[in-house]
């Protein structure tokens, strides 16, 4: 399931999901020659019915 991820320096960034993270884990993402790191602060789930879509945001905050 595409995701897009918020939060980064770079600005937003749409990935594909088999299992979405939950608040608290830690991501890893490797993006050519970036990689990108940071907790997950937030999920959040917009579903869509008058136009059967849904839209998911993943926040995410630097690590400490």
């Amino acid at each position: 399931m595409r995701a897009v991820i918020t939060g980064l320096e770079q600005g937003d960034l749409e990935v594909e999901f088999l299992v979405l993270p939950r608040e608290g884990e830690y991501l890893k993402l490797h993006n050519k020659d970036d990689i990108i790191e940071g907790e997950v602060a937030s999920v959040t789930h917009s579903i869509y019915l008058h136009q059967s879509e849904h839209q998911i945001k993943i926040a995410l905050k630097p690590i400490n």
